[in-house]
């Protein structure tokens, strides 16, 4: 009974037998002095192997990434439709003169003859989005060590949809506002103690979608994307990188702390056409750089 309990409690705690010892791998060393003295270097407990192999014997890898630096940060990935599409009608262009203000924010929509979206009035570097994936602050010191962390890390939320039709036979605009159903798959997996990636799936219906004949392809929003984080055993800093994959809606972009790591703009035209490209996809990869600074 005595060498059962012993038994179960070196496993519980990581201890085992190694040359007439006994070594801790939870501490990477033995909990008594070597009897041959300092044949192995200057301390008497070390673990060599350790530290040689990176490894212990119960297969433990050693840690090499110890973090030197503090602070938090956050992501997001979005799309929008900017201020600006090259080719596409605006209200200015159904009544010209006064009346109607940012006339220029309006443009066609995709495959409509008589409708336009309202654009989300900027340019790339953040702001309103049609659709966007944002975490909660982020310590880097957690970095390797998330996959506990995972709930409620990343919110994924879309923005109100607005696009107006002149009605002909009244000879008035119409306008209508709608918000899309946002649908989001995160998984967090540490890959190492020097790694966590971060992969959200997301997507929202077009949020106009009546059903008819362009039901089938009237574009909506999907990504699939990962965001790789890791802390570096040369120097104990922190980088991050973005890959994955997205339709072509017109313009995405990939955030990791302040620093913008991925642009994506379609190339737009009016017409039927315009609603098949934006469902195609695109396939990225970012260069790595450092999360709380470069």
């Amino acid at each position: 009974m005595k060498k059962l309990i012993v038994l179960v409690a070196m496993v519980a705690f990581q201890l085992s037998v190694q040359a007439g010892r006994m070594f801790d791998a939870n501490q990477g060393r033995f909990l008594s002095r070597d009897a041959q003295g300092y044949v192995d270097g200057m301390s008497l407990y070390s673990g060599y192997f350790a530290s040689w192999l990176g490894v212990d014997p119960m297969g433990n890898c050693a840690s090499k990434c110890e973090s030197t630096e503090d602070g938090t940060f956050t992501i997001e990935f979005n799309t929008f439709i900017p201020k600006t599409l090259s080719g596409a009608k605006t209200l200015n262009q159904w009544f010209p003169g006064p009346g109607f203000n940012n006339v220029d924010t309006w443009v066609d929509e995709a495959g409509g003859i008589d409708y336009v979206m309202k654009t989300d009035n900027r340019g790339f570097g953040g702001g309103s989005s049609r659709f966007k994936s944002t975490s909660v602050p982020i310590d880097v010191n957690d970095i390797g060590n998330l996959e506990g962390k995972g709930a409620g890390l990343i919110t994924t939320t879309a923005g109100i949809s607005e696009r107006a039709y002149l009605n002909k036979r009244l000879a008035i605009l119409v306008f209508e506002s709608k918000t899309a159903k946002a649908t989001q798959k995160v998984t967090v997996k540490d890959i190492s103690p020097c790694q966590t990636n971060i992969t959200i799936k997301a997507s929202a219906e077009y949020p106009f979608n009546g059903g008819g004949f362009f039901a089938p392809v009237i574009p909506a929003v999907d990504y699939d994307v990962t965001f790789v984080l890791t802390r570096s055993e040369a120097d104990g800093k922190h980088y991050g990188a973005i890959n994955g994959g997205h339709d072509k809606f017109p313009n995405y972009e990939g955030r990791i702390g302040e620093k913008w790591r991925y642009a994506f703009t379609t190339t737009y035209s009016t017409g039927l056409s315009t609603i098949y490209a934006l469902n195609s996809n695109v396939a990225f990869t970012t260069p790595k750089g450092r999360i709380l600074g470069e």
